[in-house]
């Protein structure tokens, strides 16, 4: 009996969408650093500005699971299209207090900082009509995570990956908008479908300065930055995830 690959069809669809994604966004604009890599390791920026070909060795089994935060991050971006389409005549989310304080919302909106030469896409801007602004970035962890971020005895994180891609995202807002009045985290957890946010402090867009300007410093050179930990990689599980982990071993 021949039966259907089920699990390699949706691999077959992932790989598709994700060359779609990086065909649509990154093709042709190469030269960029990307925002979602802020803080990490140097030669991993290094091997893309310089258009080192990657090595996919992902597990299917995690391909899936990056399709599942994938997932979760349309689906809030259509609530959120949905909650303010005022030509929606079936959309009664628009009467709400909440709508109604809401001046205009941007999702999924590209930004670009010159003097690091940093592009990127954030996930969602509120502009209230009192006149703030509120930057959101939408991510999905499993329970552990989770557990340790907002769990009865919650632990300090190890690293400030997520606070620091969002203050790179805010360092571009607030220079758009004029103002930024907030920076949040918004925790979709994977297991059970809670949700919880998180106010990151202003002062991460400092950190993330300092993180960009170490970039240019390291990684503009013609030959990588070495390897030492703490920059390269900046964190010592960052090789078990890279797609650049031959070119490492052949530097």
């Amino acid at each position: 009996m021949i039966k259907p690959n089920i699990a390699q069809i949706y691999a077959d669809y992932i790989d598709h969408k994700n060359k779609q994604n990086v065909d649509e966004r990154y093709v042709g604009k190469e030269s960029y650093f990307h925002a979602s890599a802020t803080a990490t390791c140097l030669r991993k920026h290094w091997f893309r500005i310089n258009k080192v070909e990657e090595s996919d060795f992902t597990p299917m089994v995690n391909n899936r699971i990056m399709r599942l935060g994938t997932i979760v991050h349309n689906d809030y971006e259509n609530a959120l299209k949905f909650a303010f389409d005022n030509n929606n005549t079936n959309n009664t989310i628009n009467s709400t207090i909440y709508s109604s304080n809401i001046e205009s919302i941007s999702t999924e909106g590209e930004i670009q900082i010159p003097e690091y030469n940093v592009r990127g896409f954030y996930d969602a801007v509120f502009k209230m009509k009192t006149g703030e602004v509120y930057l959101y970035d939408f991510k999905t962890i499993r329970s552990y995570p989770y557990k340790l971020k907002f769990g009865r005895n919650p632990q300090p994180s190890p690293n400030t990956l997520h606070e620091q891609q969002l203050a790179t995202y805010g360092i571009a807002i607030e220079k758009e908008f004029g103002r930024l009045d907030g920076m949040f985290l918004y925790y979709y957890n994977k297991d059970s479908s809670v949700c919880k946010e998180k106010e990151v402090p202003m002062h991460y867009m400092d950190m993330a300065r300092e993180s960009w300007e170490e970039v240019q410093d390291n990684c503009l050179s013609n030959v990588p930055p070495p390897v030492e930990l703490g920059m390269s990689p900046k964190l010592n599980w960052e090789c078990k995830y890279c797609n650049y982990q031959t070119h490492c071993q052949d530097n």
